[in-house]
């Protein structure tokens, strides 16, 4: 058996290491992604903070070519 939230690290791994395809929406009040084809109970818990984040990333202020996100066309 494995640790419940193993899926979740697991998914999130990917995800930083950029191997996950990956769907942003944004307004002009906030940027949301996720990873394609994520779980919605595990969004939902996500969402609700129920895991400890290990790190952050500070992107204010900089332009997605600084931050080095993957052009999209709008």
């Amino acid at each position: 058996m494995t640790h419940p939230d193993a899926e979740a690290l697991a998914a999130l791994c990917d995800l930083v290491e950029g191997t996950a395809p990956f769907d942003i929406s944004d307004s002009d009040e906030h940027v949301e992604g996720a990873i394609v084809g994520l779980d919605p109970r595990l969004l939902r818990r996500l969402r609700k903070g129920e895991f400890a984040y290990q790190a952050h990333l500070d992107l204010h202020g900089l332009t997605s070519e600084e931050a080095g996100a993957p052009s999209r066309s709008s």
